[in-house]
């Protein structure tokens, strides 16, 4: 017991020498390393216009080690780096790639300032975090961005709609998306420049291709005048443009399948099947430059209530080709062309919808545009978009049988069948430009918006039958005509100007006005809007930000030739079900004084980063709609 005290003494006190011999050693090589930092600012016009919004990515020789977003005063910082040699880079839509190298000292704050030219062939974006602050759009409002690689990776095979479900302000609801509370109908897409929503029900059709997006950002009410027809947000959906040196790819080749409920191992057939195609690289080198996506999208799923044999399907299939041309110098020519063909069987199966009561769809979209860049000045730029979509839309009922509801289930067939064709023709015409005044700077832009559309469609209804729980009739509803037809011819017209007044690097106002021609109901409207943001510290990692404005919806193209579809004469049946007592018929009558509808709104939101990774945002908006579009009985008679 003696003898093993002194052994376990001299044991302690070897270790404790050893760590106090290493932890000297240790310090001072820390000290020796100390990590130092970047900070750097994005801007353009040598320096003169800061850029918010933009992905900076840390690189060296083994690959990317980290990124940053620049703030609104275009700040960004990179915080630990190691010493050494690195490069920052980012790209911008409409500027040359910017490439910049730098030396990291051991303690010291190395600065960096990459300076943005307008590119006559922009270069593709590939950024991998989501723009937070102040996006690249020219509004000062918070937005929410997906790229082309976090589309990949979380939209698990359902391309944007199921990536734009991840973002905080987009809500799925029945019809679409919600962004930040609003209706899928108030909501605006834009493929580039260009409205990309059917004028006929103002829903979205989007299915390009995963390949073919750049990115995705969600504004959900952005206070530049440049964005209309919409009241409660938008999608920007930037398109991919080829790389200088050919690329093919064939990816998603794996498909899921359906199995045999509660045997997870018993394949009964394919749940989802989305290959994808892309190809892209110059035809003649820095001149000219095509890029083709295509893919197909096949979803199969049954409903729990209902017998597994019973599957709703759907196939679309995307193909989107852009091509890039450099004119001269300091003009660009950029054009793309997408096909969408699309078809669903039993569309609205559910628990009280069998097949035969179900629907199928068909439907496509296609689309051709060309977009005009022109550089005038170091100060000056001008863009000129015309664009052309179609749209196509069939709802197909299973057969010709009378449609039956009872409580528990629908017999019969559907009693709708419908086509609506809508073809429309937009030209955009801005500029934009900068201008210094003493110590401010002002960042101004105007333009020109037509919206020409066309609209026939043709509708036929059979009769509706509603029984009790023992078969009886309750209800019985009866149409005019069997098939009617509907036509309407629109121009929409809108007017815009605005100016970003930059006083100093910390605070920036927006102003701006906007006049609408709703060509559906033919009034014009005017839209006055102010956005505000205030940079609480120097870094710009606290931003205070608020606006106030009028948003104006398009009106459907639907809403116009209300009165073209089958009206209803309603008939109700005494308790044994053969005896009428009492009849009503629904008129079609549109009110002479229909307004567009519109929203009031106002935010405000506090957005303070913590580091390049995280960040949190406090915001409060309020929104007030008026003139929404009702339907009402107005005529009735009895019988």
């Amino acid at each position: 017991m003696q003898s093993a005290r002194p052994g376990r003494f001299r044991a302690r006190l070897l270790i404790g020498a050893l760590l106090l011999v290493c932890a000297g050693p240790v310090a001072a090589f820390q000290d020796s390393v100390a990590p130092g930092s970047i900070r750097g600012i994005v801007a353009t016009q040598n320096g003169t216009i800061p850029l918010g919004g933009v992905t900076v990515t840390l690189l060296n020789d083994s690959g990317e080690v980290s990124s940053a977003t620049s703030e609104a005063d275009g700040s960004f910082t990179f915080a630990s780096v190691a010493a050494g040699s690195y490069f920052l880079v980012a790209a911008i839509e409409g500027f040359d790639a910017l490439k910049l190298a730098v030396d990291v000292r051991s303690g010291e704050a190395t600065p960096a300032a990459l300076n943005a030219t307008i590119a006559s062939v922009s270069e593709r974006v590939d950024v991998v975090a989501p723009t937070t602050v102040v996006p690249s759009t020219g509004t000062l409002t918070s937005s929410e961005g997906l790229t082309a690689r976090e589309l990949e990776q979380i939209s698990g095979g359902g391309g944007l709609q199921a990536a734009l479900r991840m973002l905080v302000s987009v809500i799925e609801v029945p019809g679409g998306v919600s962004i930040k509370g609003g209706r899928p109908s108030q909501a605006a897409v834009q493929l580039g420049p260009g409205a990309f929503v059917d004028p006929a029900t103002g829903l979205s059709q989007v299915s390009l291709p995963d390949d073919a997006i750049d990115s995705v950002t969600v504004l959900p009410n952005p206070y530049a005048v440049e964005f209309g027809r919409f009241s409660s947000g938008l999608v920007l959906i930037r398109t991919r443009r080829a790389e200088d040196e050919w690329k093919t790819r064939l990816n998603n080749l794996e498909p899921a399948f359906r199995t045999k409920r509660g045997q997870p191992f018993s394949v009964i057939g394919l749940s989802a099947f989305s290959p994808r195609f892309e190809s892209g690289g110059p035809l003649v080198k820095d001149r000219l430059l095509v890029q083709q996506a295509l893919q197909y999208r096949y979803r199969s799923s049954d409903v729990a209530s209902r017998p597994q044999s019973e599957v709703r399907t759907s196939h679309r299939l995307s193909s989107f080709t852009r091509v890039d041309a450099n004119v001269s110098p300091r003009h660009s020519l950029v054009g793309a062309v997408g096909l969408f063909p699309a078809r669903s069987s039993f569309t609205n199966l559910g628990t009280f919808i069998p097949p035969d009561a179900a629907v199928d769809t068909r439907g496509g979209v296609n689309t051709a545009s060309v977009t005009e860049r022109s550089l005038w000045s170091d100060t000056l730029f001008s863009e000129t978009t015309g664009e052309i979509h179609s749209y196509d839309t069939r709802v197909l009922p299973q057969g010709p049988a009378a449609m039956e509801l009872l409580p528990d289930t629908t017999l019969g067939n559907f009693f709708n069948r419908q086509r609506r064709m809508t073809t429309t023709y937009q030209f955009i015409e801005t500029v934009s430009g900068t201008r210094q005044e003493g110590s401010g700077l002002h960042l101004f832009k105007g333009g020109i918006d037509l919206l020409h559309s066309r609209y026939t469609g043709t509708s036929a209804s059979r009769p509706v039958l509603i029984r009790r729980a023992d078969g009886t009739l309750v209800r019985r509803l009866d149409f005019s005509t069997s098939t009617t037809r509907q036509a309407i011819n629109s121009t929409d017209v809108a007017l815009f100007a605005q100016d970003r007044f930059q006083p100093n690097n910390r605070y920036y106002l927006e102003l701006g006005a906007r006049v609408d021609r709703d060509g559906v109901v033919g009034r014009w409207n005017v839209t006055p809007r102010v956005g505000a943001a205030v940079l609480l510290n120097e870094a710009g990692t606290a931003v205070l930000r608020s606006g106030y404005g009028l948003f104006f919806e398009r009106t459907p193209s639907v809403a116009g030739v209300f009165d073209e579809y089958e009206a209803p004469l309603d008939t109700r049946f005494a308790a044994d079900g053969s005896t009428p007592v009492g009849s009503a018929l629904f008129q079609r009558v549109t009110d002479p004084e229909l307004r567009t509808s519109r929203s009031l709104t106002w935010d405000i939101a506090y957005d303070h980063r913590l580091n390049p990774t995280w960040a949190t945002r406090v915001s409060v908006i309020d929104r007030r709609g008026s003139h929404e579009l009702l339907v009402e009985p107005v005529v009735t008679s009895g019988g």
